[in-house]
């Protein structure tokens, strides 16, 4: 494997868990906005397909309309609202 490639992919698995670290620490700290921020990524990825995005765009939009209906069950409202 090239030097130039290796970097890559040390990169992206650098970014990857930086990423994961990021969203532990969010969850850690807005645990009861969790709802707010999958609006909020639904928007950009709705923004996203306007804007010319492709299937990357539409999978975005079905994760965060599976989420959001998971966060917005009777069981996830009545756990948020303890």
């Amino acid at each position: 494997m090239p030097q130039s490639v290796r970097l890559a992919v040390v990169g992206v698995w650098a970014k990857a868990l930086l990423g994961l670290a990021a969203g532990a620490l969010l969850l850690s700290v807005v645990s009861g906005a969790v709802v707010f921020f999958e609006d909020l990524s639904l928007s950009a990825s709705a923004l996203g397909l306007l804007q010319g995005g492709g299937v990357s765009v539409l999978a975005g939009i079905v994760f965060a309309l599976a989420v959001l209906r998971a966060l917005r069950s009777a069981e996830a409202e009545s756990w948020f609202d303890r």
